[in-house]
């Protein structure tokens, strides 16, 4: 009988260069019990001068904040621990090589 654990297989990415890579600079994660759902969003154009409660401009106050979301996914529990994974070796391999400098006021936490 054969041994019974993880199988390495390597993956080769195919039709990677026939999509056009989109920005996100907010990201929405929700879940249910089961299931995780990231929305990749980016800040519309028109509201980048938007201020919390401020005049834009035009004499009109947002409540909001306008994004539009440019991707979708959805994975199940366990494949969002492997991203989450993945993710955190990726980035520390980056931050090794260049310390990321936070903006003011950003919030930079560990994801254990």
């Amino acid at each position: 009988m054969a041994e019974e654990g993880p199988i390495d297989i390597k993956l080769f990415l195919t039709g990677a260069e026939e999509k056009e890579i989109v920005f996100s600079n907010i990201a929405v994660v929700q879940h249910e019990e089961q299931e995780f759902r990231v929305d990749l969003c980016t800040v519309l154009p028109s509201a980048r001068t938007w201020v919390a409660g401020r005049s834009t401009g035009a004499g009109k106050t947002m409540p909001y904040l306008p994004v539009k979301v440019v991707a979708r996914i959805g994975m199940t529990a366990p494949r969002m621990v492997a991203l989450i994974n993945a993710l955190q070796t990726n980035f520390q391999a980056w931050q090794s090589d260049q310390p990321l400098e936070p903006w003011p006021g950003a919030r930079l936490e560990s994801i254990e």
